[in-house]
């Protein structure tokens, strides 16, 4: 049984790199580290959201503002967050930002061929496999499944 909490959203601070880390860590198996985050911070491009639940964070969205679409650089929800809609919250924050911007009408993310999950869990929130980019994944060598929604 799918049990919702009430999400509470904000921007991504330095002070969140610890709470940012433990979910990385348990979240994919070439975690970026804290470096990798506060770089993503200081871009002018790019925008990190939080998710909070009880004052506690327990999932992250870090999102590139492009031309023509918002792409997703990394999002992850901790483990003991996962089906409760923490990633959804997420997801339908990048929708409502599509549907108020008339320059960008898509959000993308590239995911790794072997992440399942991250691959139903996209497709259940409405995205659809658009391209494949062969040995893509830097860290692993693994091939990328790019994923897109329209509005």
């Amino acid at each position: 049984m799918t049990i919702l909490v009430r999400i509470h959203l904000r921007w991504m601070i330095r002070r969140d790199m610890d709470d940012v880390a433990r979910i990385e860590t348990a979240s994919f198996p070439s975690p970026w580290g804290e470096e990798s985050f506060l770089e993503q911070l200081r871009r002018e491009d790019v925008v990190s959201l939080i998710a909070e639940v009880n004052d506690r964070p327990v999932g992250y969205l870090i999102y590139e503002l492009r031309r023509k679409s918002l792409h997703v650089l990394r999002m992850a929800v901790d483990p003991d967050y996962r089906g409760r809609g923490v990633g959804t919250r997420l997801v339908d924050k990048l929708k409502a930002k599509i549907g108020m911007d008339t320059r960008r009408d898509r959000v993308t993310a590239d995911v790794a061929d072997d992440n399942t999950g991250a691959q139903l869990f996209l497709r259940a929130c409405g995205f659809l496999a658009v391209a494949v980019e062969r040995e893509g994944c830097k860290d692993t060598g693994r091939d990328l499944y790019r994923m897109a929604w329209s509005k």
